[in-house]
């Protein structure tokens, strides 16, 4: 039976995902045990689950460790890798961040940007992204690696934007 990858399924995001999929008997497999920055644990999570149909890419590294560019950058490598070579499907998920927009007053200003939810902070999906962070700007590189890969028809993939996202699931410092 197919399963699904959610990476980061201990996270606060990846818990409430895997326990609605427990509910809806949707048969998933998580990352425990395996560093996704490293190419072969990649590689040997795919081997183990053989069955493996989709991937919901949760997992990130944070600001808080320096090298947070290099390793989601890697992490993002390594699974658009082995979906292409152990998947059927090639359906990814990827939850990116509004921090590949950076401030967003600083730039429409400098920019001039001209949208029509001129009053609001809220970014718009065709907002100019110059991320401040090292992790805003690996999570827009890690979009792009997708993009990539989509466009040569490799996957088919969704990336999702969110803010910080706080629920009962939420752990604050992890």
């Amino acid at each position: 039976m197919d399963k699904i990858l959610v990476t980061g399924n201990n996270g606060s995001v990846g818990r409430t995902l895997t326990r609605l999929f427990d509910q809806k008997n949707i048969k998933w497999v998580g990352t425990d045990g395996y560093d996704l920055t490293e190419r072969m644990d990649t590689k040997a999570l795919f081997v183990k689950n053989p069955n493996i149909s989709q991937v919901v890419h949760l997992a990130s590294v944070q600001n808080s460790d320096p090298a947070v560019f290099s390793k989601n950058t890697r992490m993002v490598e390594n699974i658009l890798e082995f979906m292409q070579s152990y998947l059927v499907k090639r359906r990814l998920l990827f939850l990116s961040s509004n921090t590949v927009y950076g401030n967003l007053s600083y730039i429409n200003r400098k920019y001039n940007v001209d949208r029509l939810n001129k009053i609001s902070e809220e970014a718009v999906e065709t907002d100019v992204t110059i991320p401040t962070s090292n992790y805003g700007a690996s999570k827009l590189a890690c979009e792009n690696l997708i993009r990539v890969a989509t466009l040569q028809n490799k996957i088919e993939s969704v990336i999702l934007r969110s803010s910080a996202i706080v629920g009962p699931e939420t752990r604050f410092g992890a």
